[in-house]
């Protein structure tokens, strides 16, 4: 039988990097794997890494181009004093620096908090919801383990019994990974409610105590209180 040729690898692509006013440059980081990656992978890190990086300088930008603004309408008042007097370069900057402050506006708490904390709601919705399948899913796989296991008593087969260990370790390793994902959306809701605080609105309650195994059925109804409740917070939060 013909051994198959050796098949080249292909060569890991250039680094890549984003360089950021300051000098200060974001290169991309990947995930330690066995595969090599393609140019589509670096780009799509790098993107991914670039876009949280240049979220929070938004703002300063803004804050940048009203003070220009505020500049070149200052620059113009001589004009309009005269002598003769020339309203034009006044009236030609008021536009534009009318809409580079209502964008800061957007930065004010009273308009920006409501915004943020909708946004997070719905992320939290949609994580809890996902949570609760994620339960449900499970309640049929711990129903299944107990019938697989009446059946290994009753057949007294070991290898049987073996599978049936097997799996409850891996259900329990599940629940123990759920748990884990959900201490940071407890720490988040808890900031959250500060945000709720401020504005005066009703604060969401806290996710109930680690999902017991024991227990599931009652963690599914909770984990459903919660997400109700949330969503009654997030409907009042006031849009502008």
């Amino acid at each position: 039988m013909a051994i198959p040729a050796c098949t080249q690898l292909p060569s890991p692509p250039p680094v890549k990097q984003i360089q950021f006013p300051g000098g200060a440059s974001l290169e991309q980081i990947l995930a330690a794997g066995s595969e090599i990656p393609d140019s589509l992978d670096v780009a799509t890190t790098l993107l991914s890494q670039a876009n949280a990086a240049l979220a929070p300088l938004v703002p300063l930008f803004d804050i940048l181009d009203t003070v220009l603004a505020i500049v070149e309408c200052v620059q113009a008042i001589p004009d309009a004093l005269g002598p003769p007097p020339d309203p034009s370069g006044v009236a030609a900057c008021l536009p534009t620096l009318s809409e580079k402050v209502a964008k800061l506006l957007a930065l004010v708490p009273q308009l920006s908090l409501p915004v943020l904390i909708v946004d997070v709601l719905d992320c939290i919705i949609g994580f809890l919801d996902g949570v609760r399948a994620s339960i449900s899913a499970l309640l049929d796989k711990q129903a299944q383990i107990v019938v697989a296991q009446a059946r290994a008593s009753e057949l007294g087969d070991p290898n049987l019994e073996e599978i049936v260990t097997c799996a409850e370790a891996n259900l329990a390793l599940q629940i123990d990974a759920m748990n884990e994902s959900l201490t940071p959306v407890t720490r988040l809701l808890s900031v959250v409610n500060g945000f709720l605080e401020l504005l005066g609105l009703p604060t969401v309650p806290d996710l109930a105590t680690a999902l017991d195994p024991s227990d599931l059925d009652g963690a599914l109804a909770v984990l459903t209180l919660v997400i109700n409740t949330v969503r009654t917070v997030r409907d009042q939060v006031p849009i502008p």
